[in-house]
């Protein structure tokens, strides 16, 4: 039978796998996101460390494609 102590340390390691299945799962998708500007990102400074001062273009944003949210209009669909 386990102890208290058994159960409880268990338990903690339990819990410490879910958050790092979650921080793991997270990771995955923002690489995802923003994968082209990453590996950009990578490859400049590859560059820049093999004495190549060249920089490598990532994803331009079209600034009327991004759209920003607020809460201005959240009362008018529900007329």
């Amino acid at each position: 039978m386990k102890t208290n102590k058994q159960k409880n340390k268990a338990q903690g390691m339990t819990e410490y796998m879910i958050i790092l299945a979650v921080i793991a799962i997270a990771s995955i998708g923002v690489v995802r996101t923003v994968g082209k500007n990453i590996q950009a990102g990578f490859g400049t400074v590859a560059n820049a460390l093999n004495g190549t001062p060249k920089e490598i273009q990532g994803d331009k944003w079209d600034k009327n494609k991004v759209k920003r949210r607020s809460l201005d209009d959240f009362s008018q669909g529900a007329q």
